[in-house]
């Protein structure tokens, strides 16, 4: 015999398998979005990593070229290929969009200042990735994306580099002419002596912004490694050092103490120059010159690279013009204003002249040289690689002057200085 209670039980107990159904609906439906978004996190790191590596890659090939072809762009491109997001230009799941420089409409870059020309590039990788569950609400496919920007920036911790000890010296100042640093430091591999004060002695680094002359070297303190030459670190002048010094070839080179004015030939890279310089002044139209039996007189030139392949150099002033002498803004010597091989031990003297100063914008390299000696005026660089450095007398002027912002050019202080590749974006 069936009770009525036993019967009401077996009437109701299916009534909770809707309520089971729907749970695990929710619950699938839970582990479905869980799924799905880990995964789009999981992409998104992805992608944002290729971003971060492409847009370093391509800044470190926009100011560091190699012998290779590949342009920044490319070379930002390979390095996302590496981390697995090769551009298919749209015909397939990945876009890799790289622009040099940074769209100034890209968010979060909108309104900013926009980065100096030839230092930042901005990468945006674009992929399709699959939906494991969400899709049954529509697409199979998610898009994501990530962007990055990289700058490669100057670094101007050290603008002086006295390398090689020639006479025994360093850096040393007898007269009222103090050396300063704007902005950058000093490195001496020589002995820092001045009157009345005897600096570091061996390898010493002298912080930025301080003047140093009578009164001493404030802030200089000792290395325990020496400085090294920063030539193979920037591009103008390690394309400089990688190049065959040519042959001097008479037939073709110019007598400069006939002219006032020099100029390199059309269609040629380079010209050939000797007896230089009797020109009141010389001015030099831009490019690279190679001067053979040395150099002096007074010389005005802007976008000019000189190289003194085997001589000493004086020079009296630099003419009157703006910037009394520039270095080229692009092409291969990019930033080097002079150039001195490290075979050519001979002196420069540099004084300030009739004018009162004389000033190199751009790189001037003469690591081996004998003395770099300053008598009087002010002679100011952006940039300076030298042997020994001897500071004498008065005069007019300042000193010696070490400014990386001289003259302005942002191409030459890009290229000028040993940089390094950051993200800011």
């Amino acid at each position: 015999m069936v009770t009525r209670k036993t019967q009401d039980y077996h009437t109701e107990r299916g009534q909770i398998l809707p309520l089971v159904a729907l749970g695990i609906v929710a619950i699938l439906g839970m582990i479905a979005l869980v799924v799905d978004v880990g995964n789009w996190r999981y992409q998104q790191r992805l992608e944002q990593s290729a971003a971060d590596s492409a847009a370093i890659a391509g800044a470190i090939r926009l100011n560091f070229p190699t012998n290779s072809s590949s342009t920044p762009q490319q070379a930002a491109k390979d390095a996302a290929a590496q981390n697995g997001f090769q551009d298919d230009g749209g015909v397939g799941n990945v876009v890799v969009t790289v622009n040099i420089p940074p769209q100034s409409n890209t968010p979060p870059h909108t309104g900013a200042t926009p980065y100096p020309a030839n230092t930042a590039v901005e990468v945006i990788v674009k992929r399709k990735h699959a939906q494991f569950f969400s899709g049954i609400f529509g697409s199979n496919f998610g898009s994501g994306s990530a962007r990055a920007v990289a700058v490669s920036e100057p670094d101007l911790s050290a603008c002086l580099v006295q390398t090689t000890v020639a006479n025994g010296q360093g850096i040393g100042i007898t007269g009222t002419k103090p050396l300063q640093t704007k902005g950058c430091g000093v490195l001496a591999n020589g002995t820092i002596t001045v009157p009345g004060f005897q600096g570091t002695t061996s390898v010493g680094y002298w912080a930025p912004d301080n003047v140093g002359g009578v009164y001493g070297f404030p802030g200089a303190v000792s290395l325990p490694a020496p400085a090294t030459d920063t030539c193979p670190r920037i591009v103008g002048c390690a394309y400089l050092a990688a190049q065959p010094i040519p042959t001097l070839n008479l037939a073709a080179a110019t007598d400069a103490s006939k002219v006032s004015s020099l100029t390199v030939p059309s269609g040629q890279s380079y010209a050939e120059v000797y007896n230089c310089c009797s020109g009141s002044p010389t001015v030099l139209g831009p490019g690279l010159y190679y001067i053979y039996g040395g150099i002096s007189g007074t010389l005005q030139g802007d976008g000019v690279t000189l190289v003194n392949v085997d001589g000493g150099f004086t020079a009296s002033g630099l003419g009157a013009a703006h910037p009394f002498f520039s270095a080229p803004t692009s092409g291969p010597t990019i930033g080097v204003a002079y150039y001195q091989p490290p075979s050519n031990t001979n002196t420069i003297v540099l004084n300030g002249g009739g004018n009162g100063t004389s000033a190199w914008d751009g790189m001037f390299y003469a690591p081996t040289t004998g003395d770099l000696l300053d008598n009087g005026g002010s002679v100011t660089f952006a940039y300076l690689v030298v042997g020994d450095i001897l500071i004498h007398g008065g005069g007019s002027g300042q000193g010696l002057i070490v400014d990386p912002t001289l003259g302005g050019q942002t191409a030459i202080a890009t290229a000028s200085f040993p940089t390094h590749v950051v993200l800011s974006e």
